[in-house]
Parts: structure tokens; sequence; C-alpha cells
């Protein structure tokens, strides 16, 4: 064989190692999961964390990874799911699912789609799940206090489904529901307009300031987008509350309206 013949042919074997290797590329998503309810996990539980091609509307959707977390401890959770970008096809749809079980019964599960770009994922990930469990749950530990017999505008606030009317003196679509819960050790949460959303509040007397909502991201009308988007840039200036009635009245630190909401039956 030609000293030529050799080159090319270790050319071409150096090009074909190269490609495969640029083809099997290992991609990495991290991310959070959460739920809004007070129950705390179980030490045998465990977290698995799927990324789905979700692209087929009726057919089953196809697992492209998978990673499991045994005993994962409390929520926020971290995950991190490995995989070969080989494995995503263009112009397909993909996301994510996660699900909590424990002495092989579910627990959690995220009922709403968290769709992902898997080779461009936004950030941050945070996956918030709901309690589909049939038994009732036991508290988290330390938080067994007893409520005030008496009612309070705080225990008027806390554990109440509430309902956005006005944002700003602007009032929100009627087909577009934008929710908040606050439970007792300040989680709150419900749905921003298009997304689920979760943020933590500190309640102290008559005043409410909430941290940073992270939330999931699908992607919805755009009137429904921006009223989600008012709503949580409104979170971001509420400083006290007020409950008339059925009526949860929110404001600035001057005093002047941010939000409306009702109770949400």
């Amino acid at each position: 064989m030609s000293t030529s013949i050799k080159l090319t042919l270790a050319a071409a074997g150096i090009l074909l190692a190269t490609l495969t290797t640029a083809l099997a590329a290992p991609v990495s998503i991290t991310g959070e999961v959460t739920y809004r309810e007070r129950i705390a996990l179980p030490p045998d539980s465990s977290l698995e964390i799927q990324l789905l091609d979700v692209s087929l509307a009726d057919a089953k959707a196809t697992v492209h990874a998978a990673a499991r977390l045994s005993g994962p401890g409390q929520v926020p959770l971290t995950f991190t799911l490995n995989f070969d970008d080989k494995v995503i096809k263009p112009k397909h749809t993909y996301a994510l699912s996660a699900r909590i079980t424990s002495g092989g019964k579910l627990l959690f599960l995220n009922t709403t789609q968290y769709s992902v770009d898997p080779l461009a994922p936004a950030q941050p990930i945070m996956i918030i799940m709901d309690f589909v469990g049939r038994a009732e749950p036991a508290p988290l530990p330390g938080k067994e206090a007893a409520m005030p017999p008496a009612s309070t505008p705080t225990t008027q606030l806390i554990g109440t489904n509430w309902r956005v009317v006005d944002i700003k003196g602007t009032p929100t679509n009627e087909k577009t529901r934008t929710t908040l819960t606050l439970a007792e050790d300040g989680r709150a949460g419900g749905k921003g307009g298009c997304n689920s959303y979760f943020a933590q509040a500190t309640i102290n007397g008559g005043s409410l300031v909430f941290g940073s909502p992270a939330s999931t991201r699908m992607a919805c009308p755009e009137p429904m987008m921006q009223q989600e988007a008012s709503f949580f840039s409104a979170m971001a200036v509420v400083a006290t509350y007020a409950i008339d009635g059925n009526n949860l009245k929110l404001a600035d630190a001057n005093g002047n309206p941010v939000m409306n909401l009702v109770k949400d039956n």
C-alpha cells in the first residue's frame, strides 16, 4: 500500500473519530423540584426525573434520559440529568417529568408539562409538583404549633385560595386565572396566568414581602404572558396587606394599591 493511501486512510479514520465524538457530546440539565404542600417526604422516598419527547400529541411520550435519586431529603430537591446530545432530534418537542414515590406509591407528580430545550435549557429550572397521594400526609417536622384560636388577619390570609382581580388598577382577564395561596411556613404559590409559580413570603403583622418567584416555563398566548409578567412584577413591590371580608388588598411601602384579590371558592 502506498504512503499516500495510508495517509488518506489515517486522515479518514481521524475524521470519522472526530465526527463520532461530536455526535455523542455529553449534555447535562440541572434544576430543582419542589411542591407547595407542607408535607415531609418519607425516608424511603425516591425522586425520578425524565426527559421526554412529546412531539406527537396522540402518541405515548418517548423517554430519552432518566435519573433517580433515592432518599433525596426535603424540598427543594436538586437534580442533574445526563444524556448524549445525539438522542435529541431537530424540530422535536421535549419536556421534563418529575415524580416522587414512596413504598411503590406515587406521592407527587408535575401535572403541568415543563417544556425544555434540552441543548439550551432556560435557567433556572424549577419544576413544581402536585400532591397526588391518597393518604393524609404528616406535617413537616417542627411545624406542629397550633394556630391561635381567634381569627386574625394572618389566619385569614394563610391557607386561603385568592384570585387576582386587578393589578395596579387594571382589571385582570377573567379567562386568565392568576391565583395566590400562602402556607404557614411562608410558601407562596399558585398560577401566574400561564405558569405555576413558587415564592417565599415573609409575613409579620400587617406586612407581607415576597421573594423572587420561580415558575414553570410554558409558553402561552401573549395576553396571558403579559398578565403573568405584570403579576410577578407587582409581587416585587408588595409590602403590606389588608383583609376586608372576602377581599385581600396588597399595597406597596407607601400605601399605594398594588393588587386586589378575592377568595377563590
